[in-house]
């Protein structure tokens, strides 16, 4: 690259400002590039004078730069860097903000997506959190540990209750039902803790159902046994009473006068 003049670094120094006033962000880092080469070339004379003016175009243009980068950080979900993208933009802006030559509607563009995406951070932190205070109390509720489940849960109410306006409907039932879930969980284990119900007495109580199970089958055929030999004696005395039964009194009568034994007969009439 040929040396510049001073004029022309400064000509080009002025274009990159002119492309972040239009926000054409793209064009002003590819104008950046080349003042960065030719600023090596200048004299120390030239250096010194354009010097305040180069940096504050650098810091400006680095604003832009790291908000592209926390958008990037977003859209990946790696809260960690939209953390650390943030706070950097927080300085940079503190740093800019008291400098009367600064482009004003550029930083108001920078101070407005920072707003935003601290929003989003907030936001998605608050869905990390949630999610952690219930991991945390169903671990807490599966080692009997009901006082620190409780807290856990009212610490994740509050959180849900902080962006529940932000939720889509899908997600606001989700986390809902999930919470709902919970409460009844630790609400019952706190019974069982508190009666000292063991859960590990339900296998026994399935053996004895199995013993009385045996003992009603047992009965049952008794019962069938006894049901039949009722049965049976029944059937015996019917046959019984069947043959002690007497003949009806006009076939007597019929049988007697057909022998000849007529006064016999006339005797049962």
């Amino acid at each position: 690259m040929d040396k510049p003049s001073y004029r022309k670094f400064q000509s080009m120094l002025d274009e990159g400002f002119s492309r972040l006033k239009k926000r054409d962000f793209v064009k002003a880092v590819a104008v950046y590039n080349r003042l960065d080469d030719a600023y090596e070339l200048l004299s120390d004379i030239d250096r010194e004078k354009i010097k305040t003016k180069f940096e504050r175009f650098f810091r400006e243009l680095e604003l832009y730069m790291r908000v592209n980068e926390a958008f990037k950080a977003s859209r990946e979900g790696d809260l960690s860097k939209l953390k650390d993208e943030l706070e950097i933009i927080h300085d940079l802006s503190f740093e800019l903000e008291d400098i009367v030559e600064i482009d004003r509607p550029v930083f108001d563009y920078v101070k407005e997506k920072y707003k935003y995406l601290l929003d989003l951070y907030n936001f998605k932190a608050s869905i990390k959190m949630f999610n952690g205070y219930i991991a945390s109390a169903r671990t807490k509720l599966d080692n009997n540990n009901i006082d620190d489940a409780k807290k856990m849960y009212s610490r994740a109410v509050i959180v849900y209750h902080k962006i529940v306006d932000k939720l889509s409907y899908e997600k606001r039932l989700e986390c809902y039902n999930t919470m709902k879930k919970l409460f009844v969980d630790i609400s019952a284990k706190g019974l069982f803790v508190k009666e000292n119900i063991n859960v590990k007495r339900i296998p026994e109580i399935k053996k004895l159902k199995k013993k009385n199970n045996a003992k009603i089958k047992v009965k049952s055929l008794k019962i069938s046994a006894m049901n039949a030999d009722k049965k049976k004696s029944k059937t015996r005395k019917a046959k019984e009473i069947e043959i002690r039964k007497p003949k009806r009194k006009m076939d007597s009568i019929r049988a007697l006068i057909k022998k000849g034994n007529i006064e016999d007969a006339e005797r049962l009439l």
